[in-house]
């Protein structure tokens, strides 16, 4: 599974993570892509989508 599936079970829309992440939509879209978030940005975007420690591991680092 990948952010933007886990976030449509959540009801979270791009804007409202990219926004969490003081970022535009276009950086978000690109680092979603590339699997490119920071240690920061993959801990804001955790807390927004509860995601566990498993969920963690295998969006951002897989």
């Amino acid at each position: 599974m990948n952010i933007i599936e886990r976030a449509k079970l959540q009801n979270v829309g791009v804007k409202q993570m990219s926004t969490n992440l003081k970022i535009n939509r276009s950086t978000f879209y690109r680092k979603q892509k590339n699997s490119s978030f920071t240690i920061k940005e993959a801990k804001i975007l955790s807390a927004l989508l509860k995601l566990n420690n498993s969920e963690i591991i295998e969006i951002f680092f897989n």
